[in-house]
């Protein structure tokens, strides 16, 4: 019989998806820890970013657990440290209240902005290369960085059972 403290073995959400992967929390040197990978994909079947989550919890009293988690954002986004805390409410059933950023991926373009005037070239009948006219191009940006913006922290609530 499990502790009604012991966090490690496999979890699942409790109002989890039929396709979603149970979590898996293990025991290294007296703290829970798990980690997961979030893909996030295009409409296309492209891959666009993946976050990875790293969590670690160790215990606080009897039949609670507190700790951090980790985010890294494969666009170069990373929050870490952020507060995570677990109570138990039986061996089977824990509730989390996790610490969560939300953030918005933002593309900086530097450089000209604007259009440029460039001549369009026609030749007459005897070959020789006149102006005819003038296209409008849109400038390219000299540089493109893009930066994490954090909008706000979110404690989301999170209840997960033992899977036997």
């Amino acid at each position: 019989m499990a502790l009604a403290s012991d966090l490690s073995g496999l979890w699942g959400r409790t109002n989890r998806g039929h396709d979603e992967k149970p979590l898996n929390f293990i025991l290294v040197d007296g703290a829970y820890r798990y980690t997961s990978q979030e893909r996030f994909v295009f409409e296309n079947g492209e891959l666009s970013h993946t976050i990875d989550q790293s969590v670690k919890m160790t215990k606080s009293d009897s039949s609670a657990l507190t700790g951090t988690v980790d985010f890294y954002d494969s666009r170069g986004c990373s929050f870490k440290n952020l507060a995570v805390k677990a109570e138990f409410q039986n061996e089977d059933l824990i509730n989390i209240l996790m610490t969560v950023p939300r953030y918005k991926h933002v593309t900086i373009s530097a450089g000209p902005h604007g259009r440029r005037r460039y001549p369009v070239y026609c030749w007459d009948y005897y070959g020789q290369r006149y102006t005819c006219g003038y296209d409008w191009r849109t400038l390219p940006p000299r540089s493109v960085t893009t930066e994490c913006r954090l909008l706000e922290y979110v404690e989301v609530p999170v209840q997960l059972e033992r899977i036997k």
